[in-house]
This record gives structure tokens, C-alpha cells and sequence, in this order.
């Protein structure tokens, strides 16, 4: 579509031309975001066979500086959206019928740090058999189960299982809140029809402010994901099980936490593993 507009039809696409780059680069406030869609470009040229050297071009390398170098891109301050203000929406939510499908769909989302528009928004009823289906949502006696076909960053399925948390909160329980939805819902129906992204932030953002959160509307879906890999540091548990509880395989799951934090909890860490080493010796 840039090509279309800004250069006029060509008959021939991939591999771009140098000038074609460093004019689309033009219309990025964020060089990480201008990088990543030149990875969607190169990845179109390998698709199709052709040469993809353009991309190693010192020219590009610099457009990518200039960007970085304007400054026009400023970061979201971290924001987290954790356990108490999930309950205190699905609270108001049961006053206000209009919105507690939204307040479902934000205790799925934090509850298997889930991304919302891509593996929770998605969802479908399931019951324990094969569907086609990007995100599906089952349970068993004990437990309720997200299949999600394709994660970002990982090459398979993935699945991620909450067994009962009303112990800790019943009012964001995943297996007895949740659970009831899926078993009300036909297999493969949607649980949340008639949704889609901007009417999910509106929401959140709405429901936020009703319950008394400051700035609302400087909230986003992600904070839901990065609210619950919060908790569950602050409660002590170790990383390796906040990336089994988010299903990550990598290191990128740290700009969730609070890393001043994380920082503090690896070394008293260390220190109870070296006093505990001790003791046995």
C-alpha cells in the first residue's frame, strides 16, 4: 500500500529499493517498530525467493538511527493491573450486566497471561476434544485448561492449566468463575462475541475508573498480563515458575515484573540457596 501511494504501482515489489525504505522509514515515531516491519518485509522476499541483501544496507541502518535519534516516540510508563482490581471489576461487573462479559474476559486474560487480542479475545468453548481453533477454553473435575494453537515466540501449542484459587481469592477463582461460562457455552462457540479490540480497551478503561483506579485511561490489555506476572513475584515465586504459569520459554517475559524487584528477590535468593548449602555441608 506505501508503494502504491507514495511511489506508484511497480511491477515488481521484492526486493525493495533502498529509496523505497528510507521513505517508508519516514512514517515511524518508534525504530523498534520500524524494524519489526522490515522483518515482515524480508520474510515476504524469502517467501518468494528473492534477495533480501537490501536489508544489511548500511542506508537502512541509518534510517533506523534517525528515527531513534527524533525522538519522537515515547514509552508508556509500566503500568500493572493486578489481582485486587481484576476482583473489584468482576464485583461491579455483576451490578452492571452490560459489562461482565468484559470483566470475564479480563479475569481469562490475567489469569493465564494471556494476550488479550490474540489468545484470550479469541476463546472458544471446548471439551477436551481436538477443535480448529486458535484459543480454546476447557476444564476438567479439577482443573480448566487454555489450548492455544500458536503463541508468539514459540514454534508449537501451548497449554496452560489453573486448578482451583478460591484459597486465595474466590472472586477471581479462574476454575469456579470461568469454569461456569464454558460449561453454559455450546463447544466451539466464542465466549465473548461481538468483541473486538476497541471495544475491549473502552471497557477496561471504563471499568477501571468506575472502580476507583487513577489515571484509567493511561491503561492498556497488556497490563492485565504484566498485573499477574507481578503478583506472582511479589509472592515469592521463583522465575522459573512465573515462566511456567505465563507459558514463556525466554527471557522477555522480565519486562513484566518490576525488576528493581526482581533485582532484590534474586539475591535474597542466592543467599538462602548458599545458607541452605551450607547447612547440608
Amino acid at each position: 500500500m506505501f508503494a502504491d501511494a507514495a511511489i506508484g504501482k511497480v511491477p515488481r515489489y521484492f526486493p525493495p529499493k533502498l529509496e523505497w525504505l528510507q521513505a517508508w522509514a519516514l512514517l515511524f515515531r518508534c525504530h523498534l517498530t520500524f524494524s519489526n516491519y522490515l522483518g515482515y518485509v524480508k520474510t515476504a522476499c524469502l517467501i518468494v525467493g528473492t534477495d533480501v541483501s537490501i536489508f544489511g544496507h548500511p542506508g537502512v541502518g541509518r534510517a533506523k538511527l534517525s528515527i531513534k535519534k527524533a525522538a519522537q516516540f515515547t514509552p508508556r510508563p509500566k503500568m500493572w493491573i493486578r489481582r485486587e482490581k481484576v476482583a473489584a471489576m468482576l464485583e461491579w461487573a455483576r451490578g452492571h450486566t452490560q459489562f461482565e462479559s468484559f470483566a470475564m474476559l479480563f479475569l481469562l486474560a490475567y489469569s493465564f497471561l494471556s494476550r488479550l487480542p490474540s489468545e484470550a479475545l479469541p476463546v472458544v468453548a471446548g471439551r477436551g476434544t481436538a477443535l480448529d481453533a486458535q484459543s480454546v477454553l476447557w476444564k476438567t473435575d479439577t482443573e480448566i485448561i487454555l489450548d492455544l494453537r500458536v503463541r508468539k515466540n514459540t514454534n508449537g501449542r501451548c497449554r496452560i492449566t489453573r486448578s482451583c484459587l478460591c484459597s486465595e481469592a474466590a472472586v477471581t477463582c479462574p476454575f469456579h468463575v470461568l469454569g461456569p461460562l464454558v460449561d453454559a457455552c455450546p463447544e466451539g462457540q466464542s465466549l465473548f462475541p461481538g468483541m473486538n479490540r476497541a471495544s475491549v480497551l473502552c471497557a477496561l478503561r471504563c471499568l477501571l475508573e468506575k472502580v476507583g483506579v487513577e489515571k484509567a485511561g493511561c491503561y492498556g490489555t497488556h497490563d492485565l498480563r504484566r498485573g499477574h506476572a507481578l503478583d506472582l513475584q511479589l509472592a515469592g515465586a521463583p522465575l522459573f515458575a512465573i515462566l511456567e504459569a505465563g507459558g514463556w520459554r525466554s527471557p522477555a517475559f522480565l519486562k513484566y515484573l518490576d525488576l528493581h524487584q526482581l533485582d532484590r528477590d534474586l539475591v535474597v535468593q542466592s543467599h538462602v540457596a548458599e545458607s541452605s548449602s551450607d547447612e547440608e555441608v
